[in-house]
């Protein structure tokens, strides 16, 4: 029996480093998560500043082009353009919210990983 007991909590003890092994893991990943998280939390920033400045931009052209009908064949390249990039800007600003809602949902996974581990 003593034998036994011993064998018992030494498989414990190593059951025991490996919770303590994987719990540190799993707190690096979710630190790591949210860095990432506030880096995309920035770009989005970025990018909606982008947006906002594009949407200027489009809104300036216009009133251009109506002051001056002699230009009107540039200003409308360059609002066709100016479009054409408001359109790629909303594009990444989608993926990039996709990406925020998956990496909330893998730090709402390594929360629930990290609370079972220590429990």
């Amino acid at each position: 029996q003593v034998e036994e007991l011993q064998e018992s909590q030494v498989k414990n003890l190593g059951d025991r480093d490996q919770v303590k092994k994987e719990l540190a893991e799993t707190s690096k990943l979710l630190e790591e998560e949210k860095l990432i998280t506030a880096q995309l939390s920035d770009k989005m920033t970025m990018i909606e500043g982008t947006n906002s400045s594009l949407k200027t931009q489009v809104e300036e052209l216009q009133e251009s082009q109506v002051k001056n009908l002699g230009d009107r064949d540039q200003v409308k390249k360059e609002l066709a353009e100016t479009s054409k990039l408001l359109e790629e800007e909303k594009l990444i600003t989608a993926q990039l919210s996709d990406k925020m809602t998956m990496i909330e949902g893998t730090n709402s996974s390594l929360k629930t990983q990290v609370e079972e581990l220590q429990e």
